[in-house]
């Protein structure tokens, strides 16, 4: 179960990467998405190689401590995230009219960074087996949850990734543009 979970993550993911990379405008949020699924697809395949190499005790922690910094890495862009729309829904004529535009990228960059530099000073000891799983089901998760959020839920047709996750994107612009609106109406 937990190889089929992780084989249905890592193709998930790696849509995800595919559609945001090569098929849409980069946004802001969407340099935020782009970046998680690079580091949900890193976890996954070396939680998937961690499962062939209970053997190996060597090759076991190296794979952990690379696992641990990519973990890290997503736990820190889902902050940054929470973070950057925070400030959209609180100051939203702020956020569209001061904010940087590769404000993404670099904060992207410097959790990159962060995390291989925080994994490097403190060793980490093998994951546990609860760890292990909940990793594997959160990395795999997302693609899931942008495409429910992004399907018509009164449409039965057949959706395809890009247009959900079109849609989930689209949706967000369009909400910070009607927010920057209202309060500059009410200003």
């Amino acid at each position: 179960l937990l190889f089929l979970t992780c084989l249905l993550g890592i193709v998930g993911n790696g849509t995800v990467v595919w559609i945001l990379s090569f098929r849409m405008k980069r946004t802001p949020f969407t340099t935020y998405i782009l970046n998680l699924a690079i580091a949900d697809i890193g976890v996954l395949i070396l939680q998937y190689i961690y499962l062939f190499l209970l053997k190996n005790i060597t090759l076991l922690v190296m794979c952990s401590h690379y696992c641990i910094t990519l973990y890290n890495t997503d736990q820190l862009l889902l902050t940054a995230i929470s973070v950057d729309r925070c400030v959209a829904v609180l100051y939203p004529v702020w956020h569209r009219c001061h904010r940087r535009p590769h404000l993404s990228r670099t904060v992207c960059v410097f959790i990159w960074v962060l995390s291989f530099l925080l994994t490097r000073a403190h060793p980490i000891k093998i994951p546990i087996l609860v760890a292990f799983v909940c990793t594997i089901l959160n990395c795999s998760v997302n693609p899931l949850i942008y495409f429910l959020v992004g399907r018509d839920k009164k449409s039965r047709s057949g959706l395809s990734m890009k247009v959900a996750l079109q849609r989930v994107f689209k949706d967000e612009e369009n909400s910070r543009g009607e927010e920057g609106l209202q309060a500059e109406n009410q200003v």
